[in-house]
């Protein structure tokens, strides 16, 4: 400076020096990165296969991963990743440990009162719904992993079939044929899957998450929370139960699922159990989630840990075949009654001899329940002929697993021929 000053400086120059000397300068440290940079550890997806809502989710996870670093888990993999077909998934752990086993149940509420007549076998009714109720048994390890078994023969998934879950991972590994077989369930499917038998991506979104108090739930306090999506309403209960770990969270994915919540949202725990859930539909349906068996500190078998058994084939695209339409044989449907009961009006002429001939012109599949027992699943624009029931009157009434496009109760005499959706013509 004092140089370039000797040579009559012009303020440029004066400029230009003091720009070198800060050239010159040491260089200062790095600023910490900002809250909007990428976590090292979210797991990035390929960019042509991202979407708007993947980002966001991965925004979300990014914040939580660091809560979840005290689980025992890697930070890494309790950044969820979208599950999808063309992801390999890592090996699982293979060893013993114990969890929580619990049973658990759907059922339709808000039905209406079915007619209790002189040959109803009241014994039998319920001795049938309690064998078709939607149950299903749940594994919980503290190391983030769910197993569910299908135990009715009432779901459109064959009895016995799995679904497993991992903390890493938004979406599900469905399993049948004991395990032989799976195919995966990105985030979104689960609803189309459990109601219309197809695995259709549905939108996932945001839910309004409302806390709305306390309860109790097998003796456990729980805090009772809503989500709301444009399909509706999800009320929910969630308890501290010791030895789930964080696998709440996978249980609670699940029901948010159907109302197709973006599964990252903060409405889920990841230090309770979801023990009751109420899902108020849109199209009118009212679920009843609750659990009724509760089992801590049980072995888990090593097997039920393996999100996908050692020697499964995946199937792409295709979900495992249902049982039949039909979901009681013969025997059973007669123990709907006591005795037979006489007819006392003319028959419809198209009505089979025997039975009960169920023609859905509908869109959608449909339950059928007599007095209260769902005794076929029929798919949309299909018919299915119920035979082995007395003849007699019996309430019925249709609707789906959600509980929506329920119809009124009305009484028929057996033999019918009952139309469900679009009357059908006469020929």
């Amino acid at each position: 400076m004092r140089a370039l000053r000797g040579f009559g400086a012009t303020p440029a120059l004066l400029a230009l020096a003091a720009c070198l000397a800060a050239c010159n300068d040491p260089p200062r440290p790095q600023t910490e990165p900002q809250t909007t940079e990428p976590s090292p550890n979210a797991s990035i997806l390929p960019a042509p296969l991202a979407s708007d809502v993947e980002t966001r989710r991965a925004a979300q996870a990014r914040v939580a991963a660091s809560a979840l670093g005290d689980t025992g888990l890697p930070v890494a993999s309790a950044t969820p990743r979208v599950l999808r077909e063309d992801v390999q998934l890592p090996s699982d752990p293979q060893r013993p440990e114990t969890g929580v086993r619990l049973t658990a149940r759907f059922s339709w509420l808000d039905l209406p009162p079915f007619p209790r007549l002189p040959e109803t076998n009241v014994e039998g009714e319920h001795r049938l719904r309690d064998s078709l109720a939607f149950q299903i048994t749940f594994e919980l390890s503290p190391q983030g992993r769910l197993r569910g078994v299908f135990g009715s023969e009432a779901f459109v998934l064959p009895k016995g079939s799995e679904l497993r879950s991992r903390l890493e991972y938004l979406g599900h590994v469905l399993l049948w044929d004991s395990g032989s077989q799976y195919t995966l369930l990105p985030a979104g499917t689960l609803r189309a899957v459990l109601v219309e038998h197809r695995a259709d991506a549905a939108p996932l979104v945001e839910p309004r998450v409302t806390p709305v108090g306390y309860g109790r739930v097998l003796g456990i306090p729980t805090e009772r929370s809503e989500l709301t999506t444009p399909l509706g309403r999800l009320l929910i209960d969630q308890g501290p139960v010791p030895g789930a770990g964080p696998s709440g969270l996978l249980m609670c994915r699940l029901l948010g699922e159907l109302i197709t919540a973006e599964p990252t949202h903060n409405g889920c725990s990841r230090t309770k159990l979801p023990l009751r859930a109420e899902l108020f539909s849109a199209g009118g349906g009212h679920l009843l989630f609750e659990v009724t068996k509760l089992e801590k500190d049980q072995p888990l078998e090593e097997a039920s840990l393996t999100t996908t058994p050692a020697g499964a084939e995946l199937v792409k695209g295709r979900l495992p075949p249902s049982g039949p339409s039909i979901v009681l044989p013969k025997s059973k449907l007669a123990e709907l009654r006591l005795r037979p009961a006489p007819r006392d009006e003319k028959p419809d002429p198209l009505a089979p001899k025997s039975g009960l001939l169920l023609l859905n012109r509908s869109e959608s599949l449909r339950y059928v329940l007599l007095d209260g027992v769902p005794i076929a699943r029929v798919a949309a624009r299909s018919d299915v002929h119920v035979e082995g029931l007395l003849p007699g009157k019996y309430g019925l009434v249709t609707l789906d697993f959600i509980g929506d496009d329920s119809t009124p109760l009305r009484i028929v005499a057996l033999p019918a021929r009952v139309a469900l959706g679009d009357e059908v013509e006469s020929r």
